[in-house]
């Protein structure tokens, strides 16, 4: 399935029963019936909201940017004391 649906109908069509060495399968071969599932409004983002994501990634970035420069520092600081 490769988008997603919704099941509108299940059917069994055939039942086998196969007989193997480690034990009695039961194969069910079964067809569906889907409906194509669609949301609409599952991209609309309100302006407000975009603005708030642009800002927290943002401040990530630089909170990211200060951690590896203070990692750096720390870095050279120990690598000079040896």
């Amino acid at each position: 399935m490769p988008e997603q649906a919704e099941i509108h109908e299940i059917r069994v069509e055939k039942v086998e029963r196969r007989q193997k060495a480690d034990g009695l399968y039961l194969n069910l071969h079964c067809v569906f019936e889907l409906i194509p599932y669609v949301r609409e409004d599952y991209y609309e983002v309100s302006p407000s909201t975009r603005w708030k994501f642009g800002i927290i990634y943002f401040g990530l970035a630089v909170f990211l940017f200060g951690m590896m420069r203070m990692v750096n520092r720390v870095a050279q600081t120990m690598a000079m004391g040896m």
